[in-house]
């Protein structure tokens, strides 16, 4: 699944702050090729330790 051009500059902007305990899940982390058709509306990300929550 590509993303779009947004979720392109969201993706490089959270990477910059990523760790060993931040995952990326859903759709977008199951269909990343590049030349397929299906889309997603959402980035999931999470993160293992409950201190890295908002």
């Amino acid at each position: 699944m590509p993303l779009t051009e947004f979720q392109a500059v969201i993706a490089r902007l959270l990477v910059v702050d990523r760790t060993p305990d931040s995952h990326l899940a859903g759709g977008a982390a199951l269909h990343f090729e590049p030349q397929s058709a299906r889309y997603s509306s959402d980035l999931g990300y999470f993160h293992v330790l409950p201190q890295f929550v908002d």
